[in-house]
């Protein structure tokens, strides 16, 4: 558009707004009334005294503390906002359900990531019945 006995494109002479994803358009300023804000919701998940082993079947320490960590942050919310997984509860089918309505994640448990591998990359959960991994393809699978 250089043309136009101007010599300037469009672009120069007008405000040409963008919109980087279609899903932002729910915010904008005319659709504020109408966007709904979830409840906040905090989901605090701690190791326990049985994470799954660890890369190359290492058995991995308990973490000391992390019981009374989350507790003592989810102490200073309101309780009817919090969830607090630990135990047996700490298994990855119930941590991707409660995450899914979670509005802040909060884990206090071993993590490890394989820069080679990333498909074995996982937060360590309680492995007391064969489901302490929580993997990459669960967290990409979690509705956030």
């Amino acid at each position: 558009m250089a043309n136009g006995g101007i010599g300037h494109d469009l672009v120069e002479r007008y405000r040409l707004p963008t919109i980087p994803m279609v899903g932002l358009l729910r915010y904008t300023q005319a659709d504020a009334a109408t966007a709904t804000i979830p409840p906040t919701r905090y989901l605090f998940v701690a190791a326990t005294s049985h994470p799954p082993s660890g890369p190359g079947g290492q058995p991995l320490p308990p973490i000391q503390g992390a019981v009374a960590e989350v507790r003592a942050v989810a102490a200073l919310l309101p309780p009817s906002q919090v969830t607090m997984l630990t135990g047996d509860r700490a298994l990855s089918p119930r941590v991707a359900q409660e995450a899914s309505q979670a509005t802040f994640l909060h884990f206090a448990t071993h993590a490890f990531v394989d820069d080679e591998h990333p498909e074995k990359t996982y937060l360590a959960l309680d492995g007391a019945r064969d489901a302490g991994r929580f993997t990459l393809d669960d967290i990409y699978a979690l509705h956030l």
